[in-house]
């Protein structure tokens, strides 16, 4: 190759590497709007629950995918931080200081948790329907589900 075309060839992967880092760190601050929701709700939440707790396990089946950015702790596993706040029940949200006990939805969470939800809200577990009662209480999940509005 001549010397010319492989200055040409390095400056143009140069241009593009470059292109490509600028797209890269930007992008890298852009959170989903789930994605901001959560944070929040998870920056001021701590969710008590025990390992085999049919109630413990639909709250995190509502967290889906984003149940790693909460802090949770397994009141069998860890029986004295349970005691010390007293905990008689799992599941059971410590939002900003104060109890809630009871399977809530990301919308109540974001309510109690004083963070906004967006209307647009979905979790998706594994590309699946989770399925639940229609006439119960608590939200139902599908993926592309408004979990935020009434």
């Amino acid at each position: 190759m001549k010397k010319d075309t492989k200055i040409y060839l390095s400056l143009v992967v140069i241009v593009i590497i470059i292109i490509a880092g600028i797209f890269y760190i930007k992008n890298l601050n852009n959170l989903t709007p789930e994605e901001e929701t959560v944070k929040c709700i998870s920056s001021k939440a701590i969710l008590y629950s025990q390992t085999e707790c049919s109630h413990c396990k639909q709250q995190k089946q509502i967290l889906g995918t984003y149940s790693g950015l909460f802090k949770i702790i397994e009141c069998d596993k860890e029986p004295e931080k349970c005691m010390a706040k007293e905990i008689t029940g799992t599941p059971t949200w410590e939002i900003n200081g104060k109890l809630y006990q009871g399977v809530k939805s990301i919308r109540e969470l974001s309510e109690l948790s004083g963070c906004e939800c967006n209307p647009n809200f979905k979790v998706i577990k594994n590309n699946s329907i989770i399925t639940c009662n229609i006439n119960s209480s608590q939200e139902c999940l599908i993926p592309a589900k408004n979990i935020c509005s009434d």
